[in-house]
């Protein structure tokens, strides 16, 4: 790779993007607690009539650690004991959450740790897949009550139902909802170039996305001294401007943009003492502000650089590379860059930023021109694209193909029997008259690359056992590499390939030799014996 000077400033990017947290204590839940054995209060508030037509109520007990605090159950089946050391343990889902930031306040506590602990129930049986807290049937009373739906129920179990229910709802659609996220900084714009303007590097603009935040800042590290940073207050933003005399020609200066900010995060805590036990949540939030960080790495370049691109004649496989082909490179202002001759390995220019085009000039023997231009580019960070279909897509290398010429093909046949016959010599002229093919003609097709135009057929040396041809066919080749041959009506018709037929020579005649031709000889000659006796004898009559 080499580097060259240029006027032109250009940016070379690198981003990394990166966050980091801490901690800051501001309402910690305490690491253990021990359950209260005395304060258990039964709680039964959705009263109902079963299928027995019995009254019926669904109760509970109010748990509570020794320090007066509500405690909810998350696994029903299990067992709960008074005077138990409980220890944090896990964060819960952020459905519980929601749960505990939006208890209801009726009035009384016990109805509200009932409400919470109903919808606690509901939730994990949502996020497990099952019913272990309440079975189906509660829950579809709790729905049914809720919407008002059974007549039957009171007015006051009707408004637990409908808390208990609008609880769980809620916190199902804030688990699936995007406004739970904690709180983060993004830099969104994945690429920054800079141009020359009025005695500074500019940048184009920087965008930086974030949610939750307190008291976003901005810092700049190994930035040079006078490099400042501005936000445009239409579009939000970020601007970056370096006097061109902190940078002298052939350098480069590499800086870091880093945002930075706290966000205020709340945690519900599960807390555990064995397996044969329930877990508890805790009816408190943790508290505490995070701290993130996003941070973006600049590199301004007061030069050009240049790098290596490859330039490969193949053919339609794409795997043969094609000898003889001139090709002609050139830049976005049509001047000319290179041009060589293609040869069996990819050809190497350097090239600069910028727009470019490949074109062929004489297409290798065999082959056909190639009338593709092709429109690539490189940009500051040495990334090849090539123009497909109207747009740019990245490539390893430029790939010029080259499609071989159409052949046409030619078959010497036995007029009677139709098979190939071999030994016959055709020639080949153009219009006007020029050879431009002699051949001997075998047991297969014979095939031969034409330039488009007329051609004639003709043969001078007949196959052994064939009367010589004195035909001449005339054919041509289109522009598109279709044959066409001209009929006995003076027609010119589309064919697959030039058909030249021989006539057999005829056999002579031959007498038989041998016993059978004795006989006959013999038979003969006595006929003719007989006959002049015959002849004497009727002349003696007379």
């Amino acid at each position: 790779m080499k580097r060259f000077k240029f006027i032109v400033i250009i940016m070379i990017l690198a981003t990394f993007l990166f966050g980091g947290m801490t901690a800051k204590a501001d309402n910690i839940l305490p690491t253990t607690f021990v359950t209260d054995k005395e304060d258990r209060v039964v709680l039964n508030y959705i009263k109902y009539t079963d299928s027995d037509g019995k009254k019926d109520d669904y109760a509970l007990y109010a748990k509570k650690a020794k320090d007066g605090t509500y405690v909810y159950c998350i696994e029903l089946p299990k067992k709960y004991d008074g005077n138990l050391t409980y220890t944090k343990t896990g964060a819960m889902d952020i459905g519980i959450n929601y749960i505990l930031k939006h208890k209801p306040s009726t009035g009384d506590k016990n109805k509200d740790f009932y409400i919470t602990q109903m919808a606690i129930y509901w939730y994990q049986d949502w996020i497990n897949g099952n019913d272990n807290n309440l079975q189906e049937p509660f829950k579809k009373l709790i729905n049914a009550g809720a919407k008002n739906e059974k007549a039957e129920l009171d007015a006051e179990t009707k408004a637990v139902c409908k808390e208990i229910y609008n609880l769980w709802l809620n916190a199902t659609k804030y688990r699936n909802s995007t406004t739970h996220a904690n709180g983060y900084i993004k830099i969104t714009t994945d690429r920054v170039t800079f141009r020359q303007e009025n005695g500074y590097f500019v940048s184009s603009k920087i965008y930086v996305d974030s949610y939750g935040i307190k008291d976003l800042k901005k810092t700049m590290i190994n930035a040079t001294p006078n490099t400042k940073i501005y936000r445009d207050t239409a579009d939000g933003g970020y601007v970056v401007k370096i006097p061109t005399t902190d940078i002298p020609e052939g350098y480069k200066v590499t800086f870091s943009l880093r945002w930075e900010g706290n966000y205020d995060k709340e945690v519900a805590y599960y807390y555990y003492t064995d397996a044969s036990h329930q877990k508890l949540v805790y009816d408190k939030l943790e508290l505490t502000s995070e701290n993130v960080k996003a941070s973006i790495e600049l590199t301004v370049k007061n030069y050009i650089e240049s790098y290596d691109v490859k330039i490969s004649k193949t053919d339609v496989t794409q795997e043969k590379e094609v000898p003889g082909a001139t090709l002609v490179l050139k830049d976005v202002k049509g001047n000319v860059v290179e041009s060589w001759v293609s040869t069996t390995t990819p050809h190497k220019v350097v090239l600069k930023e910028g727009v470019y085009s490949l074109t062929e000039t004489i297409a290798p023997e065999g082959y056909k021109l190639s009338t593709t231009t092709i429109e690539f580019k490189l940009d500051e960070n040495g990334k090849l694209y090539a123009k497909v279909d109207g747009k740019y897509e990245q490539v390893a290398k430029i790939n010029m193909i080259n499609e071989l010429k159409d052949v046409t093909s030619f078959v010497k046949k036995d007029k009677v029997t139709k098979k190939y016959v071999a030994g016959a010599t055709l020639v080949i002229k153009d219009s006007k008259g020029n050879v431009v093919k002699q051949f001997v003609s075998e047991n297969t097709v014979y095939q031969l690359v034409l330039q488009p135009g007329d051609y004639t057929i003709e043969e001078i040396a007949a196959p052994k056992g064939y009367i010589l041809s004195k035909e001449t066919l005339e054919f041509r080749v289109l522009v598109n590499g279709s044959l066409q041959v001209k009929n006995s009506n003076g027609v010119y018709e589309d064919r697959v390939m030039v058909v030249f037929y021989n006539t057999p020579e005829q056999p002579v005649p031959v007498p038989s030799t041998g016993a059978s031709g004795m006989f006959v000889y013999i038979a003969g000659l006595t006929l003719i014996i007989s006959g002049v006796a015959y002849a004497i004898k009727t002349a003696k009559e007379c």
